[in-house]
């Protein structure tokens, strides 16, 4: 008898043992087809709605409508004033070939120039002092010359 009953309590332990095993194995199928629900819900919502259920909806700023108009043809004008300053793009250097005292400038600043235009006269320095020279009409006075504008390229900077 006491090899029954140990027998029994065996069987039985061996018992408790498979019904805990196949608790926990459905319990890890319910979990495991559970989570597949869930993603294939969310999955198909964010597809639909383009967000998660838990994300607040968005509210459009403007719907789209589609309107039927008749075109005119119409001509808009607009003035802008401005201020500010103006540069040069390029700035030349203007090279006087002899020393003297210039007597007339010709162009003022911010005038266009172009090469072999004059720009100035002078009065030709020299370390003797000119003496008057008989013309017919009695007297001349110093050589003077007049500078005309060559275009020689700013160095850069």
């Amino acid at each position: 008898m006491s090899e029954n009953k140990s027998e029994n309590q065996v069987r039985n332990q061996l018992r408790k043992k498979l019904r805990r095993q196949r608790i926990k194995r459905v319990i890890t199928i319910v979990v495991v087809v559970a989570l597949i629900g869930v993603g294939l819900f969310l999955y198909n919502f964010y597809k639909e709605n383009g967000r998660f259920p838990w994300a607040e909806k968005k509210t459009l700023i403007g719907t789209v409508r589609e309107v039927e108009a008749q075109v005119t043809e119409s001509i808009f004008t607009t003035t802008i004033d401005l201020s500010g300053y103006v540069e040069p793009n390029d700035i030349q250097k203007v090279i006087l070939r002899a020393t003297g005292t210039v007597t007339d400038v010709f162009v003022k600043e911010g005038d266009r120039v172009q090469k072999g235009d004059v720009g100035s006269s002078r009065r030709a320095r020299s370390s003797i002092t000119p003496r008057p020279t008989p013309t017919s009409t009695g007297w001349s006075p110093p050589s003077t010359s007049t500078s005309a504008i060559t275009s020689t390229p700013a160095p850069r900077r």
